[in-house]
């Protein structure tokens, strides 16, 4: 088991000079034994010759690549998937078919966003994947996610879905339509990221009323932001003013800017 997590921190020198003294064979089976993560098979690739990294991959069978991907967090598995889909595809659609959906219910949004903008990046079929996994990843309650984490993970999942499917951006952004999470989430979000949302929502939000904005303006109305204005440094400031005052009200903008004012005039 050392061998393995000393490849986590060892040189590429170090790392070329342990692999002299085990074969692609020895390896993979360390790896299939001692339950490696994706993560790290991704850096014995980095540390090895290409001769030595084609035998190693061509030891692990689709099952086994499947069991690695399943358990490794979702943004390691898009990083090693990103430039190798094609050589792993048999792989990838076990760990789709098998794992997949648990991990979306899961892992934090944070983790999904990264996986949703690394395979996006896989030449011809990125969008493709990313259409099937939000597919997935509609049908799972993500309102806790949402109302636990500061919104800038929610913003950018928003962002990486953005070119998906409408009926699927609709249900992404169902949280948004329960106060409670609205509240919760924007008290412990930063200045940055509720502008972010507000910018992603905005861009997306393709409903009549407006009625994802609308959401968000009910919220900002609930939530005290002194406090997250306060910390938040110029650019954030004026950022959110901006997004406020284009998507939200224009009114509640400039409640916002006389409180800066206020809290400028205080320190």
């Amino acid at each position: 088991d050392w061998i393995l997590h000393s490849f986590q921190r060892t040189s590429p020198l170090m790392g070329r000079k342990m692999l002299e003294v085990l074969s692609p064979a020895r390896l993979a089976a360390l790896c299939r034994t001692k339950e490696a993560s994706i993560g790290m098979v991704g850096q014995f690739n980095k540390v090895s010759h290409k001769l030595f990294r084609q035998q190693f991959l061509g030891q692990f069978t689709p099952e086994d690549m499947a069991t690695i991907f399943n358990r490794s967090t979702l943004g390691a598995v898009g990083s090693f998937l990103k430039p190798r889909y094609f050589y792993f595809r048999q792989s990838y659609q076990l760990f789709h078919d098998r794992f997949l959906k648990d991990h979306l219910q899961t892992e934090s949004l944070e983790e999904i966003g990264k996986f949703l903008a690394r395979i996006k990046q896989i030449p011809e079929v990125g969008d493709e994947l990313v259409d099937d996994a939000i597919s997935l990843l509609a049908d799972v309650d993500m309102g806790e996610r949402v109302a636990s984490t500061d919104l800038k993970q929610f913003a950018l999942l928003l962002y990486n879905t953005r070119a998906v499917h409408k009926s699927y951006l609709l249900q992404l952004m169902e949280p948004l339509m329960h106060p409670e999470i609205v509240r919760e989430a924007l008290a412990k979000s930063e200045l940055s990221s509720i502008q972010m949302l507000i910018h992603n929502v905005a861009t997306i939000d393709s409903t009549p009323e407006k009625r994802y904005l609308q959401a968000i303006h009910d919220g900002l109305r609930a939530v005290d932001l002194k406090g997250s204005i306060a910390h938040a440094d110029l650019s954030a400031k004026a950022n959110f003013l901006a997004n406020v005052a284009s998507h939200i009200d224009q009114e509640l903008a400039q409640e916002y800017r006389q409180l800066i004012e206020s809290q400028e005039c205080t320190t």
